[in-house]
């Protein structure tokens, strides 16, 4: 399992490169920090996002 600081920088870097938006880049690190799978709508509140945007960032990622 990769730890958290190694996810966050993976995360930031493909951002920063221009490769995914600014939601997917808050959906992904949101999942990143929980300790056990959230609800779709759990983490779209988190992220200010729709249901609709985390579904297809996972399909994405």
């Amino acid at each position: 399992m990769t730890s958290f600081p190694v996810l966050r920088s993976l995360i930031l870097n493909t951002f920063r490169a221009g490769q995914i938006t600014r939601t997917m880049k808050d959906v992904l690190l949101i999942m990143a920090t929980r300790t056990r799978p959230a609800s779709y709508e759990a983490i779209s509140n988190a992220a200010g996002c729709s249901r609709r945007m985390v579904a297809y960032t996972i399909a994405q990622a």
